[in-house]
């Protein structure tokens, strides 16, 4: 079907549904619920096959096209249209921004809430890495959703990720 040229604020409501549709979301059935591998700044993570074709046939994407959507058009960036950075959304008084940050708590929470599943239960919760570390009202919201799993103050830590120590020791590890 053709787009329909729409004035003012439907437009608005026109582009969001369309920025969400491409980052799997369905604002009609259940807002923040597409899958990512990780919850990426720029890229998409998982994607269902069948949304790619519906992006090259729909709005005419060639490989290329395809790739700088998935890898440098969508995630945090995709979903807010104004930055894949954290800490610019939490500042942001934008409706879209807040909305890319309860997508990325949502999937934070789901994923671990699954992998808790998958093992039973935990007794502790990590926070790590730029956001994990730096983000508390993240951290916040992330653990406002596992409440069900019952983890007090005591049970969650903030550690400081250092990237090239641990490639280091892997490096290592190899020339052994």
């Amino acid at each position: 079907t053709e787009a329909i040229p729409v004035p003012g604020a439907q437009r608005e409501d026109r582009d969001r549904r369309r920025r969400l549709m491409l980052h799997r979301l369905d604002p009609e059935r259940q807002p923040f619920s597409f899958p990512l591998q990780h919850t990426p700044g720029t890229r998409t993570g998982a994607i269902d096959p069948g949304v790619l074709i519906a992006l090259m046939r729909d709005e005419g994407l060639d490989a290329e096209g395809l790739e700088d959507l998935l890898y440098r058009r969508s995630g945090l960036l995709g979903i807010s249209g104004l930055s894949s950075d954290m800490r610019e959304l939490l500042a942001s008084p934008a409706a879209a921004a807040a909305e890319a940050v309860n997508a990325y708590c949502y999937q934070a929470a789901r994923y671990a809430g699954s992998l808790a599943a998958a093992i039973g239960g935990i007794d502790a919760m990590v926070f790590t890495g730029g956001i994990g570390e730096n983000a508390e009202p993240v951290r916040q919201k992330i653990l406002a959703q596992l409440s069900f799993l019952g983890l007090s103050a005591q049970n969650v830590q903030v550690v400081k990720a250092n990237e090239e120590l641990t490639i280091a020791r892997h490096v290592l590890s190899l020339l052994r």
